[in-house]
């Protein structure tokens, strides 16, 4: 390649005297030793090439003009660097560009909204490397080193005046005070920010090329703990420009301290300081413009005591440094007079003199002298000798310039001070703010010193860079050559090395007669011929020149020995020593001095300048030598990174750009040495996957090998550029020389080029076809409309002759028709009416005859059928009455084998083995139901026999009373008896008679004795055996009634086995219809309206009716034919099964009715059986008749109902099915009145068996029957009796109307499915006309469906199963409690009558009582100790909400004021310490963000307030607050949860940071439209691969966390709110960072951000969050206004949709995106500056009280408001679980 790219048609660049380099167009090809060109103006010219050396530089091509990097241009020249900076300055307003590893930064002179905190989050943890230039951007990146790779860091600004180097400092020092900041009190970040201001005051002054130039360097080390936080910092200064202070350059300004000083001379407060205006001192005036243009001096120096104090300057410390800088002006205001001879003199009088005097304390005389006088000392004696005029002013100036110095030094010394580290350092981040190298028309020592040192630091640069690149070629493993570079090494050494310029100053210096000629005789002599850097003037005597790296220097020699000594008279140093004031006598002591060492040494590499004998004193050359050794070092320690500032003009006009100033800055600062030693090497690079992706267009089949694209990169590479040494290849890039890219995107844009143009012939050739196809067939048209006329005009001619032949004979023919007609109707006529006559007599005739046939048919039908019925009805009749006695005789038969036992256990095994075959046809549906019916009724039979038991051994208790009372009264009995025999003998047979009573007394007392003694014995072996033996014991004692139930099982196992003969005789009539009608109905149509159709219909009018459960159960067993008859006649025997098997349960049920009757005889019985019992007894045979004909009719009269149902809905022709169920029904009628009478009879035994009243007074009340009943007890028996069997009653009830409601709840299911199995059979047949995506969809939405809905079937269940257990839960708690208080009660017995005590049943307030001792546990154990995992679906996670506002409506009842303070301070407290320690655990969070907003809504729905309490019940009414109102803890609670609120937002943030931008931005979702360009040096310095994502993985995280939030319960209003801001971090992260980088700003990647955003938008829309869920959708529209607009059209016609369409985005963000717009290909048009510039007007003057702002906040959070949601939960119901540990609380 080589000459080849100079043919016609390239771009290159000449040289022009005034823009510097002009671009040219060649006009042909290159040939010779000229070549022609064409300039833009239209002007040609022919420029000589002497040499092929000389051909002038290519230019880029437009897709790589304003490129982020500078080492990424293919053509890396002078020109192009000086043109890509300026299309980037000027067009796209951009300051910020890179040039390899160094920022180029151009001082706009303008305030530009890029560096607010919104752009230090924009570049905070980002990749900088793929992101925009920004001086936020190196700072990033040396912050993220040092973290990584645990290494110091350095940041080295360097410019010239007026470049911007302090600023550049300022906001990187800034962007690490806000990303390192601390959380400590001492606020270390703070007091950083706070030394700029300070430095700036005493150290900046404005000058002709700067209003804020820094006038001296400094070195700002940022220390930084293991955590990254900043801990402290430290500041050396370097070279400060004291002679500033004494002089000015027009136009220029003293240090700006000096004029806030004076700006206060109106002041009272600085009144004592004497100041006045600055046009009034000789040190501030001599500038001639003492105002700065837009700068305050008084507000400037309120800011700089706000800093000092900060720092912590005291203010007294203030006044004293104030007192001094009023000092050195007044100092300069010395009028030194010329005396006699050679001498001067000052006035003692002098006003300045004496405020000098004042300000510091010293005294005026010895001043006044020693500013005349210098004292010489000799060997022998001490001479004062005179100065002159000239002399005594240069002493007082280097006194000035030393008290400036000296309290410089000490206020840096005290920002060290403030700064220092405070903890253990483990890391440094430096911040170098340095002159940079300086020419002037004079230049004296100073400038001399400071291209010194920008010698130093350009050697350090450039090996810098080289081994950046030695680096990156031995990581790649590519063979590569030394890059030549240039080395300034021998500069340094004429300066620096032994016998340099700088040694042979300093030995000049010493010298007593030393003067700067003598010096620069000296330095010709030594370097002149030995050193091409050291040039002596043609002309000039006094300078010398040297050749710096960046330009040649003249330097005037005056003054350099003067300034390097920095000499000031010793005597005037005392004088100021021995000032009053401590602080200006310590600050001229010597640094070893001991009585400042510890209190004033200052820690700076250059120390203070003070007069000591020649020989021991540093000169200024050589300690600027040793600090600069010393800063080259700590760089030498760290990872630099470099900031080039460059000032674009000498005007300070804002985004202007002179090519001159530019170009000579850029040589200065060494931005083209860093290109320089790119483009020696392989300045452009590509990974093997981006160079196939983007050059794939130009390979060939053959190049491809797809097993490496490595392999296929090398065939496509070698066949395009044929000279090995313009390439390498390494381990994962492609390496190119300079030009090679450019010479590839050539032949790539040729291949479009052609490419297009081949698209663009044939779609122009099929235009064109179709064009004359469209004519073709136009002229055919028209020709055929032309004939057409032609045509219809002669037809239309026939047409008229044929229709006037065609009337005539129309008209003669109707004439004719018409008299026919009327003729013929006359006849007609007369015809009908002759034929009608004749046709009703026949009809009438017959109607007589047919209507005397239909009666004698009736007649004699009527009569056969009443003589048929009549037959019939006595055959039945003879039937009936046979059955009946022969079914009463094995009636007899059956009772007589139903009493023998054995008999009875193979019934009951019949029966057991028939209950299990008609369970298993029940089906699972019912198992769960049945299950937890069995378990309630277990607990209620446990229950009931537990209080039995209680009863018994209350009744025992009660029967051993009686029997003490009995024992009284046989001893009365006794003494009666004695009295009698003494006083009545006669009546001895009475006696006798009474004894005998008496002894049968005896017996029967000692006969209850043993009763009680063994009932007691029985009762305690009860309750500590087993329920088994209590029930055994029970069986013993009631083994007569166990016989007659055995008897009554017996009956019900005759008429179960009569209930199987009727199965089978079903099963044999179900066998012979089938075979009927498979016989007889072969034949039959089928068509509508055929017996057969008419057979279904019925069939399916018989499926209507409702039959129960069983229905389908029965139905299920019988399914074994295939036809479609068979199955009609199966579903109807199965109708007649369900029925009969309905008919069963009804009787089990009554089974287990008569059992559970039993089983209470059996307990009155037992009672019956112990003393003190009888009472308890009372029923009679009548009653219990009653009762039981009343039950049983009610059911018949339900059954009755039922059958009669069934058989009006049964069809016509069964009418043998239904003569059978009638049978049926009569037997099971007979049946059920026998069972009956057995019931009652049972019964009445049971009654008989009672002990009557009688005897009940004779065994325990002495035979006087009024006691028995005296107090109601029988009465009150009976009335408990009844309540009992009431409530049995219900209980029954409930249970039958339960299992319908069940039973109709499986109807329903098999409704359903019914209804899912036609949907299915329709979808079946529609799907056959239906393509395989269509029937995917198709299926896909009915599975959702089907799911939804019994997703929801299942939600509905599982909530009537919570229900139910917590009415069980709180039934099971209240037995408990009753249980208990019962076993507590004691009968209390007093006088004659036994009372009883009864307990109300409690109302709980919903209130947990505690001790005030207890409430830190009661604290822990709420809030410390729960773990979230404890709370699941059946314990809810507000539950310590719900329990700890109950605490608070204890303290509340109590009114107690300090334990419900001491309960809200040790709760919130304890909130804060949990919260703190899960700050990371989304789920500890959640969990309690819901409890605190429970709590505020708990709060507010019991405060009492209308507006809270308006749906509460009357119940929760009367729990509110009574005492208290508790709204301030509201407030409380509230910012409690939102600080919870935002902890939970940060985690979310945490998470999202570092997936956002590669899941929305950088991810190619797209993979067709993917976009590659070529990286510079900066993109290929990477210290690690960038993270991977994809819009899954935010998406799958958003399901994360609105899972845990709907888990923990949160309200769906705050989870809301959460996703809102969500989303809007999201937006602003993708939005801020694509503002931020040029490189994605193009159509494709729109594309790929849009389709990234959907899968977000989706999740929002289907997360339920609606109907705000839009209002969340839209807070995504700034980053999809942002992809729109990448993707819409850029005209001039579509400025007013643009500013319509993107009114989520502000001005400054649409001007950004249109000016950071790259094409990504050639056939792209850029858009022009123009069109940037309309828009930018047109929004203006639509948005004109818009903010200015670029970046989003992403650190903005949407307000919390906790809405009030009302809680139906009664608080008297809650229950304290066992994983909550609160023994010591009760609920009261």
């Amino acid at each position: 390649m080589g000459q080849d790219v100079y043919c016609k048609g390239a771009r290159i660049w000449l040289r022009d005297p005034e823009t510097v380099w002009k671009c040219a167009i060649l006009i042909d090809d290159f040939k010779s030793d000229s070549i022609k060109v064409e300039y833009e103006d239209g002007s040609q010219d022919v420029v000589a090439i002497p040499k092929i050396e000389d051909l002038p530089p290519l230019r880029n091509p437009d897709i790589l003009i304003g490129e982020n990097d500078l080492t990424a241009l293919s053509y890396l020249n002078e020109p192009e660097v000086l043109y890509n900076l300026k299309v980037r300055f000027i067009e796209n307003n951009q300051i910020y560009t890179y040039c390899g590893i160094v920022l180029v930064a151009i001082n706009p002179y303008f305030n530009l909204p890029i560096y607010g905190n919104d752009m230090i989050q924009a570049y905070r943890g980002q990749d900088v490397q793929n992101m925009d230039p920004h001086i936020f951007a190196v700072a990033e990146e040396a912050f993220q080193k040092m973290v990584q790779f645990d290494k110091n860091q350095s940041i080295i600004v360097s410019g010239e005046s007026g470049a911007g180097k302090t600023v550049s400092a300022k906001y990187a020092m800034r962007y690490f005070a806000n990303v390192g900041g601390s959380s400590e009190e001492t606020q270390i970040e703070k007091k950083v920010l706070a030394s700029n201001p300070i430095m700036e005051s005493i150290g900046n002054a404005k000058t002709i090329r700067n209003d804020n130039s820094s006038r001296f360097g400094k070195y700002i080390a940022i220390d930084f703990n293991a955590k990254t936080s900043i801990i402290g910092a430290n500041m050396r200064t370097y070279l400060l420009e004291k002679s500033r202070v004494v002089y000015q350059a027009p136009n220029e300004r003293n240090y700006h301290i000096f004029y806030q000083l004076c700006s206060q001379h109106d002041n009272d407060d600085f009144k004592m300081l004497a100041l006045m205006p600055p046009e009034e001192f000789f040190y501030t005036n001599q500038g001639g413009n003492a105002a700065i243009d837009g700068v305050d001096d008084s507000a400037t120096l309120e800011e700089t005591r706000e800093a000092l104090a900060l720092i912590g300057v005291p203010e007294e410390h203030q006044m004293m440094c104030f007192r001094i800088l009023a000092a050195v002006l007044h100092l300069g205001n010395i009028r030194i007079l010329e005396g006699e001879g050679d001498t001067c003199v000052i006035k003692a009088d002098d006003p300045h003199l004496c405020t000098i005097a004042e300000l510091l304390s010293v005294d005026p005389t010895n001043l006044r002298t020693w500013l005349v006088y210098t004292r010489i000392r000799t060997v022998s004696e001490v001479v004062n000798k005179p100065l002159n005029v000239s002399a005594a002013r240069f002493a007082r100036d280097a006194l000035a310039k030393h008290i400036y110095a000296q309290l410089f030094l000490w206020i840096v010394e005290q920002v060290n001070k403030s700064l220092a580290s405070t903890g253990k350092i483990k890391s440094f981040i430096g911040v170098l703010d340095i002159y940079g190298f300086e020419t002037f028309e004079i230049n004296s020592f100073e400038q001399f010193c400071i291209n010194y040192a920008n010698e130093k630091l350009q050697q350090q640069f450039t090996q810098h860079v080289f081994k950046l690149e030695q680096e990156e070629y031995v990581r790649e493993e590519i063979q590569w050559s030394f890059v030549d570079f240039y080395d300034n090494q021998p500069c340094i050494d004429l300066i620096e090395s032994k016998l340099g310029l700088l040694d042979l100053l300093d030995e000049e210096c010493k010298m007593p007669k030393a003067s700067d000629e003598n010096w620069l005789r000296k330095v010709y002599d030594h370097h002149l011929k030995k050193s091409k850097h050291l040039v002596k003037p043609r002309f000039a005597q006094t300078a010398f020149t040297i050749t710096h790296f960046a330009d040649t220097v003249t330097y005037q020699s005056d003054c350099f020995l003067e300034k390097n000594r920095d000499t000031v008279l010793e005597e005037q140093l005392k004088v100021l020593r021995g000032s009053e004031f401590d602080f200006v006598a310590d600050l001229f002591f010597d640094e070893e001095d001991p009585r400042i060492k510890d209190n004033y040494k200052i820690k700076m590499n250059t120390a203070p300048a003070k007069f000591v004998q020649s020989g021991k004193k540093k000169t200024v050359g050589s300690q600027f030598r040793e600090s600069l050794k010393a800063l080259m070092e700590t760089l030498n320690t760290t990872t630099p990174h470099y900031v080039r500032c460059i000032k674009p003009n000498d005007t300070k006009a804002s985004f202007t750009f002179e090519p001159k100033r530019g170009v000579e800055q850029l040589r200065a600062c060494g931005v083209l040495e860093t290109v320089k030693i790119s483009a020696a090497g392989f300045p452009s690079r590509w990974t093997y996957q981006e160079f196939f992706h983007r050059y794939r267009l130009l390979s060939k089949r053959h190049h491809v090998d797809k097993a490496s694209v490595r392999k296929t990169c090398e065939n496509i590479l070698c066949s395009l550029i044929t000279d090995p040494d313009k390439y390498q290849f390494g381990k994962t890039k492609m390496f190119f020389r300079a030009g090679q890219v450019a010479y590839m995107e050539k032949l790539r844009s040729d291949r479009l080029r052609s490419a297009c143009m081949a698209i663009q012939k044939t779609v122009r050739g099929w235009l064109a076809r179709k064009r004359y196809q469209r004519i073709r067939r136009a002229v055919l048209r028209l020709q055929t409309l032309s004939r057409g006329y032609m045509a219809r005009i002669r037809y239309r001619q026939m047409l008229e002759t044929r229709a006037t032949i065609t009337i005539q004979k129309m008209a003669r023919g109707y004439l004719a028709r018409k008299h026919y007609k009327v003729l013929r109707a006359r006849i007609i006529r007369l015809q009908a009416f002759c034929r009608g006559r004749v046709a009703r007599q026949q009809v009438e005739e017959r109607k007589k005859f047919k209507s005397s046939t239909i009666i004698q048919a009736h007649v004699k039908g009527w009569l056969a059928k009443k003589r048929y019925d009549k037959y019939r009805r006595g055959i039945v009749l003879l039937q009936s009455h046979f059955r009946r006695r022969k079914a009463r005789k094995e009636l007899l038969v059956l009772r007589v084998e139903a009493r023998s036992v054995e008999h009875q256990r193979q019934l009951n095994h019949g029966l057991e083995n028939k209950i299990i075959e008609l369970q298993q046809k029940i089906g699972e549906l019912r198992k769960e139901g049945t299950a937890m019916a069995n378990k309630v009724h277990e607990v209620a039979e446990l229950k009931t026999q537990v209080e039995h038991l209680k009863k018994v051994e209350d009744d025992a208790k009660t029967a051993a009373y009686q029997i003490s009372d009995l024992e009284k009264e046989v001893a009365r009995l006794k003494e009666e008896l004695v009295v009698a025999r003494q006083t009545i003998e006669t009546k001895q047979n009475e006696v006798n008679e009474l004894l005998s009573q008496v002894k049968q007394l005896k017996k029967e007392g000692e006969q209850a004795r043993v009763d009680l003694r063994r009932s007691s014995a029985e009762h305690e072996s009860a309750a500590l055996t087993s329920e088994g033996d209590v029930q055994r014991r029970i069986e013993e004692s009631t083994a007569p009634l166990r016989r007659d139930y055995e008897a009554l099982q017996a009956n019900y196992q005759k008429l179960l086995k009569n209930y199987n003969r009727l199965e089978q005789r079903v099963e044999s009539y179900q066998e012979a219809d089938f075979a009927r009608q498979k016989t007889g109905g072969d034949g039959e149509d089928q068509g509508y309206g055929s017996q057969r159709d008419s057979e279904r219909a019925r069939r399916k009018s018989l499926e209507e009716v409702e039959w129960t459960t069983a229905t389908g159960a029965a139905g299920e067993g019988r399914r074994r034919s295939q036809t479609v008859i068979g199955q009609a006649d199966e579903r109807v025997d199965g109708n007649v099964l369900a029925t009969l098997q309905k008919k069963l349960r009804s009787l089990e049920e009554e089974k287990k009715g008569l059992k559970r009757s039993l089983e209470e005889a059996e307990e009155k019985i037992s009672e019956s059986e112990q003393p003190g019992s009888l009472s308890r007894l009372k029923g009679s045979k009548e009653q219990i008749l009653t009762q039981e004909l009343e039950l049983d009719n009610r059911n018949l009269r339900k059954e009755v109902e039922s059958l009669r149902h069934m058989l009006a809905n049964t069809s016509r022709t069964d009418e043998q099915v239904n003569a059978m169920l009638h049978g049926q029904y009569d037997v099971l009628g007979e049946e059920l009145e026998r069972r009956r009478e057995e019931c009652v009879q049972l019964r009445s035994i049971l009654a008989s068996r009672s002990i009557d009243t009688g005897l009940i007074a004779k065994a325990s009340y002495g035979g006087e029957v009024e006691i028995v009943n005296e107090d109601g007890e029988l009465e009150m028996a009976y009335q408990s009796q009844k309540e009992a069997n009431s409530v049995m009653l219900v209980q029954m009830q409930d249970m039958k109307e339960r299992y319908e409601t069940e039973a109709n709840d499986r109807e329903r299911d098999l409704k359903l499915l019914r209804a899912e199995n036609d949907r299915l059979q329709d979808f079946v047949t529609q799907s056959a006309s239906l393509t395989p995506e269509a029937k995917m969809e198709k299926m896909a939405s009915m599975e959702i469906q089907r799911l939804t809905g019994e997703n929801l079937d299942l939600r509905d269940r599982l909530d009537k199963m919570d229900e139910d257990n917590r009415k069980l839960k709180k039934a099971v708690a209240q037995l408990a409690q009753r249980s208990q208080l019962q076993a507590d009660s004691t009968a209390q017995i007093s006088g004659d009558s036994l009372a009883e005590v009864r307990y109300k049943e409690r109302s709980w307030l919903g209130m947990l009582e505690f001790d005030r001792a207890d409430l830190q546990s009661l604290v822990a154990e709420l809030v410390l100790n729960p773990r979230v995992e404890q709370f699941n679906d059946f314990l809810p996670s507000t539950l310590p909400a719900f329990l700890l506002f109950m605490c608070i409506r204890y303290t509340d009842y109590r009114n107690d004021e300090s334990l419900v303070k001491s309960l809200m301070a040790s709760a919130t407290k304890a909130i804060k310490r949990v919260v703190k320690g899960f700050i990371t655990n989304m789920d500890y969070l959640s969990f309690w963000l819901a409890n605190l907003c429970q709590v505020v809504n708990c709060l507010r729905q019991y405060s009492g307030e209308k507006q809270y309490s308006d749906q509460n019940t009357h119940k929760q009414n009367e729990q509110c607050l009574m005492n208290f109102d508790l709204s301030d803890y509201i407030n409380v609670f509230h910012d409690i949860a939102f600080w919870v609120y935002e902890s939970i937002l940060q985690f979310i943030r945490n998470e999202l940071s570092t997936v956002v931008v590669p899941a929305i931005v950088d991810n190619e979702g797209i993979p067709s439209i993917s976009d590659s360009r070529p990286s510079g040096m900066r993109g290929r310095g990477a210290s690690q691969p960038a993270k991977k994502s994809s819009p899954d993985t935010v998406v799958r995280l958003m399901t994360g966390y609105l899972r845990t939030l709907n888990a923990r319960g949160v309200p769906e209003d705050v989870a809301r709110l959460i996703f809102r801001s969500m989303s809007y971090y999201i937006s602003a992260t993708s939005l801020n960072n694509l503002l931020l980088r040029k490189e994605l700003c193009h159509w494709s990647r729109g594309m790929q951000i849009r389709y990234n955003l959907s899968h977000v938008e989706e999740f929002l829309r289907e997360s339920r969050l609606s109907p705000p869920s839009s209002q969340t959708q839209e807070l995504l529209e700034p980053i999809i206004q942002a992809s729109q607009l990448l993707q819409a059209r850029k005209t001039d016609s579509d400025i007013n949709d643009i500013c319509l369409m993107y009114n989520k985005l502000t001005t400054q963000q649409i001007v950004k995106i249109l000016s950071s717009y790259t094409p990504q290909n050639e056939y792209e048009e850029k858009i022009p500056q123009s069109f940037i510039q309309k828009v930018q007007d047109h929004l203006k003057k639509h948005r004109s009280k818009e903010e200015p702002t670029i970046m989003m906040n992403v650190d903005y959070v949407f307000p919390l408001s906790i809405p009030f949601v009302h809680s139906p939960l009664k608080l008297e119901e809650i229950l304290i679980p066992e994983c909550i540990n609160l023994t010591f609380v009760k609920k009261i």
